[in-house]
């Protein structure tokens, strides 16, 4: 699981890594890390961290649809548009390079099953002066037994700030390359294993007492727990983007700090009462719950049968809601 590899690797940098200064920030770092997530739970839960899924999969719709502007992604950060040199676009953009060479990655697959060629190349080369060097450096796929691995080789990996948020991303563009190769005629796979390597896997002094929060806390400590995340839930890759991108424009997502969940402010607006919604994370149901109940019109999805669990919210108002919540 996601949240238990994550753990172990904020326990093992600060245990096991040695002090640095890149750019005169102190951080504490391993060097040729290597982490494996399986991807079907690539989502990081733990509370302390007080993840951003928003954003998540805002920056997740971002790179596969191969956009590199900044208009198009600070909306869902305050801190993202510094990276970028002029204001306009991000110099290190995964996404265009990912979508130029999609093609030629399910096309090699696709000739030989077995290849060890299908490799998305992030790195520019001979990166002048700029804020945004791109921190991976390739992303390798390979398939074994009927499973689509990835190995992306990273320069520069943030325990704190980074994994959580590559860790899914990742995963995302895993999930794009099974979705065309299943266009392509190969529709038999799952997913594997995220091989994370990184020359330097580290943790910046300033993250200490938050790392170190994680640390001290139970792994009961979880905002919500996931099912496994299965890529054929969608059509094609277009879908599972359209899908990411409804996520990211629901209506206002606040966090509910005391109760730890998701309230849809909408209804907690209209009055409306309501019980805590069943959803398979990341899949087509929870919009079609959502939407069943204020959208249906407006962005044209057509709502299906959905279970409720027989329970009022904490102050009888509101469907206490989350995007990524167990089954019951």
């Amino acid at each position: 699981m996601m949240n238990k590899t994550w753990y172990n690797l904020l326990l093992d940098v600060m245990n096991k890594g040695t002090r640095s200064a890149p750019r005169g920030q102190k951080i504490v770092e391993l060097l040729n890390n290597t982490i494996e997530i399986d991807m079907k739970y690539p989502v990081v839960t733990w509370s302390k961290r007080n993840m951003g899924y928003r954003f998540m999969v805002a920056e997740a719709a971002w790179i596969l649809s191969g956009d590199n502007r900044v208009n198009t992604i600070a909306p869902w950060s305050k801190e993202i548009s510094r990276f970028s040199d002029d204001g306009i676009s991000f110099y290190g953009a995964y996404g265009p390079k990912f979508i130029d060479q999609t093609l030629y990655v399910c096309k090699t697959l696709m000739a030989d099953p077995d290849t060890r060629q299908a490799v998305v190349n992030i790195w520019r080369e001979n990166p002048g002066p700029t804020k945004d060097v791109p921190c991976t450096i390739n992303l390798q796929f390979l398939i074994r037994d009927n499973k689509i691995h990835t190995v992306a080789n990273m320069r520069s990996s943030d325990c704190w700030l980074g994994v959580p948020y590559d860790a899914f991303n990742f995963t995302m563009m895993t999930a794009t390359i099974m979705l065309r190769l299943r266009q392509l005629g190969w529709d038999k796979l799952e997913l594997g294993t995220l091989y994370m390597n990184a020359g330097s896997r580290h943790i910046y002094e300033r993250n200490f007492k938050q790392v170190k929060d994680v640390l001290d806390s139970s792994e009961n400590d979880v905002d919500f727990t996931t099912p496994a995340f299965d890529p054929y839930t969608f059509r094609d890759s277009e879908h599972l983007i359209s899908h990411l991108q409804a996520l990211r424009d629901l209506d206002d997502w606040n966090r509910d700090e005391e109760e730890k969940k998701w309230k849809c402010t909408w209804c907690k607006k209209s009055n409306m009462t309501g019980d805590p919604i069943e959803t398979n994370y990341l899949s087509s149901q929870f919009l079609q719950v959502h939407i069943k109940k204020h959208k249906a019109q407006e962005l044209g999805f057509q709502p299906t049968g959905v279970q409720l669990k027989e329970k009022k919210g904490s102050n009888g108002k509101g469907y206490v809601i989350s995007p990524f919540t167990k089954r019951y």
